[in-house]
């Protein structure tokens, strides 16, 4: 633990560390009115290779890093999804983007991984249809806690938001990050947003099993903790 936060504790399964506060296919669902690009895809297993029905796809608007480095400093760390789809019974999915977009492919499912593609992916002029390939999600674990207060009471929707350790994202940057984890296997995370319920509590899944930083955002509070996991 770095220092300790006048206002916000959180209760978690590992040590938490304080910083500062943040300033002021086929059946497919999408949340875009009028999209005409498609991609598409397949969902499987990382163990097995099988098709993981019903697994799901979310579409996120890349961001600029400062713009996202703003966002997050405002208590806004993730980018706005942009549509979303189920794969079918056999792990096809088939989902409706804006055309000439960059947009980040993310895929989940229970007990599995939470999953994104190296890069962002460039959509296709309005008619076209891009074939992703596939993405494989390796089994994934479950981190549960409690956020309270300096007086011992629940912060109810707090937000937490997860992502790689920072450090060894900083050591494995750009290119070379993507090419070290092609090279060992390792399928990237993408970041999640959860938010307590009314007693405090809180469960994310989805998680790699290697190093995540987790940053609490309590907007009673006004204030940003932080804890890894190795």
């Amino acid at each position: 633990m770095r220092r300790h936060a006048p206002a916000l504790w959180a209760v978690m399964l590992c040590t938490l560390v304080v910083a500062a506060p943040p300033a002021p296919g086929r059946d497919v669902a999408t949340a875009t009115k009028d999209p005409t690009a498609i991609l598409t895809g397949i969902i499987e297993s990382e163990d097995d290779g099988k098709p993981i029905a019903g697994a799901r796809v979310e579409l996120f608007a890349a961001r600029d890093p400062g713009v996202a480095m703003a966002d997050r400093a405002a208590g806004r760390p993730m980018p706005s999804r942009v549509a979303e789809a189920r794969a079918d019974t056999d792990g096809q999915f088939r989902v409706e983007a804006p055309p000439g977009a960059l947009i980040w492919v993310v895929a989940n499912a229970k007990g599995r991984q939470t999953s994104g593609a190296m890069r962002p992916v460039p959509v296709g002029l309005a008619g076209s249809t891009r074939w992703l390939g596939s993405i494989s999600l390796p089994a994934g674990r479950v981190v549960s806690g409690k956020v309270l207060d300096a007086a011992g009471a629940p912060a109810k929707k707090a937000k937490i938001h997860v992502t790689e350790e920072t450090n060894t994202r900083r050591q494995r940057g750009g290119a070379s990050f993507a090419r070290a984890m092609q090279a060992a296997g390792i399928t990237p995370y993408f970041q999640t947003l959860v938010e307590t319920g009314d007693d405090g509590s809180f469960r994310v899944e989805g998680l790699p099993d290697r190093a995540v930083q987790m940053r609490v955002y309590a907007a009673a509070a006004g204030l940003l903790a932080e804890r890894y996991r190795r």
